[in-house]
């Protein structure tokens, strides 16, 4: 009886602690499952009546060993709780033995991992002594940093280990949160003392390199910060000498394929261009347009599924039979001549007797520039109408006249005059109905919308993760006067035509990977121009509630012209035998070239993902693996990113149909990231053409927009799907 009260008090006392590091949880476990272990032990020993009173203990006390071993698996690599059961019931001796520190090595071997769990404990313990360390102490030890010298290498040594300190501490507490103009520039300065501290390194070494040839990326300067310049050459040497065979085969084998090479036979066909270039708000699309109605046959291909179904709404409406092709939507219509669609879906193979391609400066843009090269060179279209920015206009006159083809330009004015206010903006206070606040994540865009309400007013948000249908019925009601007041993103800056009197820049920098940048020239009147909507309005306003100097100034003066566009990886170079995808795309990656009209574009991103998913190129070959990189999909959202993981493994095992998403929990967040999975479902789907359940995605996809617009309008979310 003894035993059992002992046993029972271990069990209490346990049940009390609450470990605030890693390495408390740790020995949190291992009492745990050593309570546990001793528990079934005793069980063996006692009469029946004694075993009665302590059985649920076994039970309570294996939850508890599985709840505590989760949490840490969790902690480690962010893995489901199937994964870690899997594990438990393969690995039962070793996880008696070692807890879930051995069930983590075994995963990490099954998938090729370097890493071992004392590699993501190390990381995870200098996160959490980061974690007490305040922005005082930190700013101190910037300013210590900046005032100290260095005349020996190991000194140099030193002052970097705790260069790399300060950039550890910076990233965990700083990345995601906005900086203050002093932030930015003390980091700026910081920055500037690592380069010099790292040339004198290199220096000292005596390494004959200059440290701009290795910092070639912002990859390589971040990974500098991480774990310094010595590290970094190291690592870098290591990939060079992996890279080196790879590159040997394939300089002879493969050549960087430029779209004029790969469209030969369009060069034959010759195609008129009509560019039709100006400020927003001044008319240039719809003369396209109705040229586009009076043809045969006809392409609208734009950048967004908004525009393409505006243009459908459009054709249709007069009358004429149209196909809509976006990622979220497929209309066909038999006997249609006509299809509206966006660029990345837009089929090379028909021919046209007219096709309109709307916002053509996206041919500038890093992530899908490509695409828009591809689709100027290898369109066939009788008459080709470009609409879009004038400071493309360069390059488009480089394209046309390398293909041979024929080429005239209309340039348009705005018309209606765009003004920057003189009188600053003061929010709340200033709000008036017809403004659009632009702000640049979720999360402003909803608390402004709270505020807004507090005021008495109405508003509409619309940010870049809103389904389409959700985002379609926020600007009809702004359109309709229902609302009063538009929050948005930059996702309001291409195309849309709304009653906005006056734009308002609630922010002025986005923030990216890298971290925040300023607004762009291009990106300030673009969003500027949805004011004064001709017809509505005499002028469109501009204000900004911070920086307005910089806002009036990019409002006015022009922007350089765009020099070239983008090409990316080929096929061909995906199919080809030698090394594997990763190593044949990092050395496409540094082959050297040059070009009239475009550059290499950046796929670091593309490399990321592969990494994550090329323990499936045995079964899938690499042309298939490339193909899953070009699926579109949400990256910034984890659930999504994992969602796809679990794709690729699927295709690789040859199932018949992929498991379909599920809603986890009812929240905005959620209602999002699900839509975004269901958008993945269908992509992967059609892009490997395996069968799918159409009639429930359309399903799902209408509830959960529905109730993100009613979350909106409501600011509450009250829908529960049926699964």
């Amino acid at each position: 009886m003894a035993d059992i009260q002992n046993l029972m008090r271990r069990y209490e006392t346990l049940l009390k602690q609450k470990p605030s590091t890693f390495d408390e949880s740790i020995e949190l476990e291992r009492h745990w499952i050593d309570l546990h272990q001793t528990i079934a032990q005793t069980m063996k020993t006692l009469s029946q009546r004694n075993r009665k009173l302590l059985n649920p203990f076994v039970k309570k006390s294996l939850e508890e060993c599985k709840a505590n071993s989760y949490n840490l698996f969790q902690k480690v690599l962010r893995k489901s709780a199937s994964t870690l059961n899997s594990l438990m019931k393969q690995h039962k001796s070793v996880y008696i033995e070692s807890g879930v520190k051995g069930l983590i090595n075994i995963h990490l071997k099954q998938e090729k991992s370097l890493k071992t769990f004392d590699d993501y404990a190390e990381d995870i313990r200098k996160k959490e002594h980061l974690q007490v360390i305040t922005e005082e102490d930190i700013l101190r030890e910037i300013d210590a940093l900046l005032n100290g010298a260095y005349s020996t290498l190991d000194e140099a040594r030193l002052l970097e280990q705790r260069v790399i300190y300060v950039y550890a501490w910076w990233k965990q507490h700083k990345e995601h949160v906005k900086k203050t103009k002093r932030e930015l520039y003390l980091m700026k300065q910081f920055g500037h003392y690592h380069q010099q501290l790292s040339e004198y390194i290199l220096k000292e070494l005596r390494y004959e390199i200059e440290l701009k040839d290795v910092l070639s990326s912002d990859y390589y300067v971040r990974k500098m910060q991480q774990i310094g310049i010595e590290e970094l050459l190291l690592t870098l040497h290591r990939k060079k000498r992996q890279m080196d065979s790879v590159m040997q085969s394939l300089t002879k084998s493969v050549t960087i394929l430029h779209p004029r090479d790969e469209f030969v036979h369009v060069r034959k066909k010759k195609r008129h261009f009509k560019l039709r270039l100006g400020e927003t708000n001044s008319g240039k699309t719809g003369g396209a347009l109705d040229a586009l109605k009076a043809a045969l046959s006809g392409l609208y291909a734009g950048p967004l599924r908004d525009l393409a179904s505006e243009v459908y709404g459009k054709v249709t409406r007069a009358g004429i039979p149209c196909e809509l092709i976006t990622d979220e939507t497929t209309i066909y219509e038999k006997g249609a001549q006509h299809r509206a669609t966006v660029v990345e879906m837009c089929s090379l193979h028909n021919t046209y007797e007219v096709a309109v391609i709307d916002e053509i400066q996206y041919l500038a843009d890093k992530v899908q520039g490509s695409t828009w090269l591809r689709l100027l060179y290898g369109l066939q279209a009788n008459t080709i109408y470009l609409c879009g920015a004038l400071h493309i206009l360069p390059l488009l006159k480089r394209i046309i006249e390398e293909c041979g083809d024929t080429y005239e330009v209309e340039l348009f004015d705005r018309k209606t005059p765009l003004l920057f206010e003189d009188k600053p903006y003061l929010f709340p206070c200033s709000i008036e109905a017809g403004d659009a606040l632009i702000v640049f994540s979720r999360e402003y865009a909803m608390k402004l919308a709270e505020q807004i309400k507090d005021k008495g007013m109405t508003a509409s948000v619309v940010y870049e993760n809103l389904p389409y249908h959700a985002r379609k019925a926020q600007l009809q009601d702004f359109s309709r006067g229902i609302t009063e007041v538009l929050i948005a993103t930059n996702t309001i800056g291409i195309g849309v035509n709304l009653p906005i009197r006056r734009v308002v820049f609630m922010e002025t920098q986005i923030k990216e990977q890298a971290g925040y940048r300023p607004l762009t020239i291009q990106e300030v009147k673009q969003i500027s121009g949805r004011a004064g909507r001709y017809g509505r309005f005499e002028k469109g306003l501009v204000n900004t509630i911070d920086s307005p100097d910089e806002i009036k100034n990019k409002l006015t003066i022009k922007e350089k012209p765009i020099e070239k566009s983008f090409i990316s990886p080929s096929h061909e170079l995906a199919s080809n035998q030698t090394g594997t995808l990763r190593q044949r795309l990092m050395a496409w990656k540094e082959m050297p070239y040059e070009d009239t009209v475009a550059e290499k574009e950046n796929i670091d991103e593309k490399l990321t993902l592969l990494r994550q998913v090329e323990k499936w190129e045995p079964q899938l070959g690499g042309y298939n693996l490339y193909r899953t990189l070009h699926v579109v999909f949400d990256s910034s959202m984890r659930e999504v990113v994992q969602l796809w993981k679990d794709y690729v493994r699927q295709l690789a095992e040859n199932k018949k149909q992929l498991t379909r998403p599920t809603l986890s929990l009812v929240n905005p967040h959620q209602y999002e990231v699900y839509f975004a999975q269901l958008m993945l479902y269908i992509s992967f789907s059609k892009k490997f053409k395996i069968a799918y359940d159409k009639a429930w995605v359309i399903q799902e996809k209408q509830k959960t927009a529905n109730a993100i617009h009613r979350g909106l309008k409501e600011k509450r979310y009250q829908y529960v799907a049926s699964f």
